[in-house]
């Protein structure tokens, strides 16, 4: 009696611990399907905001200096166009996105292509004296 006992708890571990098993593998295979791309752009996001932020040439000057102008006087003239020409050269031909600008409750879209209802947005660049600057990739 005490031998049929042991056998049908050691059938219940092995039973237990191959469910554990197929279960780690299922959310293994689940997670690098989607994580991976969520991951790579999310890097890009990133990566793509923080290179116009610390661009700094002869024609335009200091970038992250003439977007903390733009917040504040709430207008970017000029400096709109070289921003689409550098976030269009780094994205692919007809990718959507939107960069966005805030300053004391206003907000414009400084740049953008289509509309954007679901992406991946970029850590947000945030200013000193209150203002923010959000990029976000659509997929």
């Amino acid at each position: 009696m005490k031998k049929k006992g042991q056998a049908e708890i050691f059938g219940l571990i092995i039973i237990t611990l191959l469910l554990i098993f197929a279960l780690l593998f299922f959310v293994k295979i689940k997670q690098d399907e989607t994580s991976s791309v969520t991951i790579r752009s999310n890097f890009r996001a990133n990566n793509l905001l923080n290179a116009i932020v610390k661009l700094n040439t002869e024609e335009t000057g200091n970038m992250r200096e003439i977007l903390r102008n733009c917040l504040k006087i709430k207008n970017c003239g000029n400096e709109e166009s070289t921003l689409v020409t550098i976030i269009e050269s780094a994205l692919m031909l007809n990718e959507k996105y939107e960069f966005k600008a805030s300053f004391d409750g206003y907000e414009k879209e400084i740049a953008g292509r289509g509309i954007c209802e679901e992406g991946i947005a970029a850590s947000p660049i945030r200013f000193p004296e209150g203002g923010i600057l959000t990029l976000k990739i659509c997929s």
